[in-house]
């Protein structure tokens, strides 16, 4: 069976400005044809490591290969990607056509051939009828699909994406994601997009990379991001989550009882494919972190026959259309977020302010973390 190798190689690379490190020894393997989220909040230093990419910033130390040639002392108008700006950075004064030609008449290519290339290249996202309008004349969606053109026409590589959509209102971008996709398995090229938007990461990403503090906390598929985070930092960066301090308190085979002073003793079940590989060490006496998400909690008036219940009073409720989020007190004062489908038309609220209600999840739903 053949191993895949990393089309681009991103090894030992930081980057310092004076006294501050941005990106601090970080190594990254992206593969060829994949679409690659870098994600991370302000500051995190994902914006730093694009640049790094791009050759608009050289490390401070570490190397970057792409497609197997050392790109580290190379500037940017020769490494063989492309980069997509949050702005779209289209030429006021030029039409669409003009715009999407630009890098091809900078090169001196021949005429044909760029027309050849535009004409593709407009076809692909749907703008041939829009090729002679200026920016000005253009929707939102439609200059992102200018730049996303422009991008593509020299055939880079590597497309690196900056909040690409972060100018789009939230149903064109939900559009506008789709179309990304679309083209990006369509043409089979690498992606790497940096974006602080967990939902358009997940929506778009093959793979996935978690920034803090200059580093790389955490890769793989938004499954895996989401459903098995490795610290308390990437459970909360990814949507809302229930966090529970607490004690092991004894370990089984494929079980471990712990006790947390919010919900008592919680008896676990876990995947061991993930859960024990991605928290090695964790012994008898170890303190420890439970995280369940809002969806896997489930809500009643009566409690539930069997297995283990928190008793709580609903403080408030917000109603989002197709699900609605409650916040939940529980008997011992924690609060509990919790969130259910709105299968069924209805005027009233499913449930009751005023009593008492049940909460419980299977056991295999909680998370296990060490940090």
């Amino acid at each position: 069976m053949s191993v895949r190798e990393p089309f681009i190689r991103i090894q030992g690379v930081s980057k310092h400005f004076g006294e501050v490190t941005a990106v601090d020894d970080l190594s990254l393997d992206v593969y060829q044809g994949e679409l690659f989220a870098i994600l991370g909040g302000s500051g995190s230093g994902k914006t730093t490591l694009l640049r790094l990419l791009a050759g608009f910033e050289q490390p401070s130390a570490g190397r970057i290969v792409i497609d197997d040639v050392d790109m580290t002392d190379l500037p940017a108008f020769e490494r063989p990607l492309n980069m997509m700006f949050q702005s779209y950075a289209v030429f006021p004064h030029m039409t669409v056509e003009g715009n999407i030609a630009y890098g091809l008449k900078k090169e001196s290519m021949d005429k044909a051939e760029i027309a050849s290339r535009v004409d593709e290249m407009l076809a692909l996202v749907r703008l041939s009828d829009f090729r002679h309008r200026k920016p000005h004349q253009l929707s939102g969606g439609q200059l992102q699909r200018v730049a996303l053109a422009r991008a593509l026409i020299k055939r880079p590589k590597a497309l690196l994406l900056d909040e690409p959509l972060a100018a789009l209102d939230k149903r064109l971008r939900e559009h506008t994601q789709f179309e990304l996709m679309n083209l990006q398995d369509e043409l089979g090229v690498t992606c790497i997009l940096v974006t602080h938007d967990q939902e358009e990461a997940m929506s778009l990403a093959s793979r996935i990379g978690v920034m803090d503090g200059g580093q790389i906390v955490q890769t793989g598929t938004p499954t895996e991001m989401y459903e098995y985070p490795e610290s308390r930092f990437v459970a909360e960066f990814f949507g809302t989550t229930n966090i529970f301090e607490g004690v092991v308190r004894d370990i089984g085979e494929a079980t471990i009882r712990v006790h947390t002073d919010a919900c008592g003793t919680l008896d676990l079940a876990f995947d061991l494919a993930f859960d024990m590989d991605a928290e090695p060490g964790i012994t008898v006496g170890s303190r420890v972190w439970i995280a369940v998400r809002p969806e896997k909690i489930s809500m009643s008036e009566r409690a539930p026959v069997g297995g283990p219940s928190l008793r709580g009073q609903i403080l408030r409720l917000g109603y989002y259309g197709n699900y609605s989020t409650y916040r939940v007190k529980l008997d011992t004062g924690e609060v509990l977020q919790v969130s259910e489908q709105n299968r069924a038309r209805r005027q009233a609220r499913a449930h009751d302010r005023q009593g008492h209600v049940y909460l419980s999840w299977d056991a295999k739903s909680a998370i296990l973390l060490r940090r």
